[in-house]
């Protein structure tokens, strides 16, 4: 049996479908397991811990003849959007299981016409599974599911641990403080304050991506004496061992809170103009979750490049003494 699990993008979501692969494995425990993801994000299917073969393409079109000669019996749509319906229909003989996205209660939260919840996206991407078990007769799919978890390798942890500046005696934080949309970046200012209250005991890792360089290097000016500024420094596969060696994590809401989360980090997620009720929370006993739940938030689905009532409260409102009473909670 060959099995397709589709899930392009992005980073966070991407982790969060570790279990369905973890479940399709132990269920079928023969089968050839695919994962279908972008060029970008390769190496995390990498990590799941499963016997599985990553697909990545750039170009989805030049693609399709390669998947369909694969003969897939099962695809799990993890997706639910254009290209992955493509993919569902060009593989004609294969049968299909797409995610339920809760769309409409999303948008209602959003909008602020209900207060249910989502617990989790991983609830949403077992729904694939749930029709599977009924479909198929499998009462073991649709059994409850752990928590996302990454396995490394140890001699790759290894050699970037040469590469890190790690004081003796102090803390090490990997502190994250970019995200993909404005309204989800605590303010750098905020996090000036909050690195120069918590003391020497602590030394910060900045870290992100070369476009995150400009609020990473605008931190470390003010905090050179405890922190490093590593953003730009390691490739997103680095970057997870880079996680692993911390003993905590301060994140906004983005795909590393997803990351530490997996790794089972102490961790801090901070929630601006999302909120954990989209079921973006992170999926570890360790986390602590800074959100302050204002009556206008979540105000987004993915966060705004602005805030809409032009206050920011979201995040304003959450004072450095709260990230350092946090963060003395976890360590």
């Amino acid at each position: 049996m060959k099995i397709l699990i589709i899930r392009f993008s992005h980073l966070g979501d991407i982790v969060l479908t570790q279990p369905i692969v973890q479940r399709l494995h132990e269920v079928f425990p023969d089968a050839e397991l695919y994962y279908l993801t972008k060029e970008q994000y390769k190496d995390i299917p990498a990590l799941f811990g499963i016997p599985l073969t990553v697909l990545s393409s750039s170009k989805l079109l030049s693609s399709f003849s390669q998947l369909r000669s694969k003969q897939f019996d099962l695809i799990f749509d993890l997706q639910n959007k254009l290209n992955s319906f493509l993919i569902k229909y060009f593989c004609l003989r294969a049968r299909t299981f797409t995610y339920d996205k809760k769309r409409s209660l999303r948008q209602a939260i959003v909008k602020h016409k209900t207060d249910r919840g989502i617990d989790s996206t991983l609830d949403l991407y077992q729904s694939a599974l749930l029709k599977a078990a009924k479909e198929l007769k499998l009462p073991e799919l649709a059994e409850g599911l752990n928590n996302p978890q990454l396995i490394l390798n140890p001699d790759v942890l290894e050699k970037i641990q040469s590469r890190l500046h790690k004081p003796d005696g102090n803390k090490s934080i990997a502190l994250f403080p970019g995200a993909t949309h404005k309204t989800k970046i605590y303010p750098a200012e905020n996090l000036i304050r909050f690195i120069q209250q918590t003391g020497k005991d602590y030394h910060y890792w900045l870290l992100g991506s070369k476009e995150e360089s400009g609020l990473t290097y605008r931190i470390h000016f003010e905090t050179a004496d405890r922190s490093t500024d590593l953003a730009g420094k390691f490739s997103l596969a680095e970057l997870i061992y880079v996680i692993a060696m911390a003993d905590a994590v301060i994140t906004n809401d983005s795909g590393p809170m997803h990351l530490a989360a997996a790794l089972g980090k102490p961790q801090i997620a901070i929630f601006g103009s999302t909120h954990p009720r989209l079921g973006f929370r992170p999926l570890n006993d360790k986390a602590v979750i800074l959100c302050k739940d204002k009556s206008c938030q979540p105000c987004s689905l993915h966060g705004l490049e602005a805030c809409p009532r032009k206050h920011f409260a979201c995040m304003l409102s959450l004072h450095p003494e709260e990230l350092v009473s946090a963060l003395k909670s976890l360590l």
